[in-house]
């Protein structure tokens, strides 16, 4: 039995970052394609309904440096690898 609809919660891109030694720019932007090839194989096999669970309101809480680049990244996500696949 196929599910009809999978939540996703992308988690772990400012600890990914610090352990990677990178930008949290670059780890968002990472961990955005890497929600992109999720969301293609789950299309692949039958999965019609997505939700991508990006900001928790204790997230919304954090600093104006820490959220631009998540915002970013969801932007990039939305007007570029969705439209691109």
């Amino acid at each position: 039995m196929k599910p009809a609809h999978v939540g996703l919660i992308p988690d772990g891109m400012r600890r990914w970052a610090e352990a990677n030694g990178t930008t949290l720019t670059d780890s968002y932007r990472r961990g955005a394609e890497k929600v992109v090839e999720v969301l293609l194989a789950l299309q692949r096999n039958g999965v019609h309904t997505v939700s991508v669970y990006n900001l928790s309101r204790a997230n919304l809480a954090r600093s104006q440096a820490e959220l631009e680049p998540v915002f970013k990244a969801s932007v990039h996500f939305l007007t570029t690898l969705i439209p691109a696949r």
